[in-house]
């Protein structure tokens, strides 16, 4: 965290009689780390300062203190499992054409190796680094005055801070071990068996992400991501179907396409209905910092709204846009009475296209690698 930029903005905020109080910003910047924080938190009660501003200083994306560094071993691990599993998985097609149940086994042993242990190595260093974050979440405290738990008025926020808890962690984790071990299965598996089991573990590991990411308050990647577990639920219902009754294999199939290309398809529309249904609330709030990216197509804006609802004070990180939006800026927002962050916009977030893509392609061949179609 910088004191620099939050005993800047104090000064640039406060009454003139304050400010003539209050030190200059070299003079500030003699003192040290322990004298600041006492500095700031005097400024804070004479100035009688937004505390909304403040924790939005404590959490600006470009001053923000980074997570403590990893730990050296992860690291090692890490980097050795992904250069073993990319070496399994070209080494593999030397073995395809001789003996391709083997080819199998090492691509599989391959994509653990290279994805799927990176993952469970960066769930654990969060979690280990938990303790760190917990220290800097005090150092706040200590200056802003507040604590957590209080009833003040600090900024709830909708971005990077402290490290969500355990169980959220660990959720994340087990969903993404579950999609990653359904994308393995593709070689060990086949028919029925393959899309029943994949179908299990798609809808539950979407679902558990969806969950978690719920739960870290980003409402709009976590809606997005139960279309992908609906697609696995449908993978499931027609590869029970086709050992019921494999008759109608065919019947089944076409019917498990058209009901995934309606679910991908619609994708947008039930987003904004779900998301107009559940945002009621009106209310105002104002543009207090605004990310800028330059991109190869175009300009894109991510603003940071602050504004107050039921007598708490919230900074929204919004989606990207090409809405150029200046600071101070104020505009009409929607939000969710139960989730003050769950915001309705007309912006659609950008993963929608790439989750349409992917998945239009995922479920074409789960489909018919369950109904036993060669897929090469």
């Amino acid at each position: 965290m910088d004191h620099r930029v939050t005993y800047s903005l104090i000064t640039e905020k406060c009454l003139p009689e304050i400010k003539s109080q209050l030190m200059t910003l070299p003079e500030f910047e003699k003192l040290s780390i322990e004298d600041q924080a006492k500095e700031l938190k005097r400024a804070i009660e004479i100035s009688g300062a937004d505390k909304s501003m403040i924790n939005y200083a404590y959490n600006m994306p470009f001053e923000k203190k980074k997570a403590p560094p990893s730990s050296p071993g992860l690291m090692k691990i890490t980097a050795i499992s992904m250069i073993a599993g990319f070496i399994l998985i070209c080494g593999a097609f030397f073995f395809y054409s001789s003996d391709k149940e083997l080819a199998g086994l090492i691509i599989a042993t391959g994509l653990i190796l290279a994805a799927g242990v990176p993952a469970v190595c960066y769930f654990i260093d969060r979690i280990f680094g938990e303790k760190a974050m917990e220290r800097e979440k005090k150092e706040i405290e200590l200056i802003s005055g507040n604590s957590a738990d209080s009833d003040d008025d600090i900024s709830d926020t909708n971005y990077a801070g402290i490290t969500p808890p355990k169980a959220v962690l660990w959720e994340g984790a087990a969903g993404i071990i579950m999609i990653s071990a359904a994308l393995v299965l593709l070689s060990l598996l086949k028919g029925t068996t393959l899309g029943i089991v994949q179908g299990i573990l798609f809808f539950a590991g979407f679902m558990l992400l969806s969950i978690s990411l719920k739960q870290v308050k980003r409402y709009d990647i976590a809606l997005l991501l139960i279309i992908p577990a609906l697609l696995g639920l449908t993978l499931l219902i027609f590869s029970l179907t086709a050992v019921l009754f494999p008759d109608i294999l065919v019947i089944a199939l076409c019917c498990s396409l058209i009901d995934c290309g309606i679910l991908i398809l619609l994708m947008p529309a039930v987003y904004n209905i779900v998301k107009k249904r559940r945002c009621t609330e009106e209310i105002t709030a104002e543009c207090v910092y605004v990310q800028y990216l330059h991109g190869r197509y175009g300009d894109q804006y991510r603003p940071y709204w602050s504004y107050t609802y039921n007598g708490i004070y919230y900074t929204h990180k919004d989606l990207m846009s090409r809405r150029a939006v200046s600071v101070g800026e104020t505009i009409n927002l929607r939000i969710n009475p139960s989730a003050p962050h769950d915001v309705y916009r007309l912006t659609l977030p950008r993963i929608c296209s790439y989750l349409m893509l992917i998945c239009g392609f995922s479920a074409f061949f789960a489909l018919m690698a369950a109904a036993g179609f060669p897929l090469s």
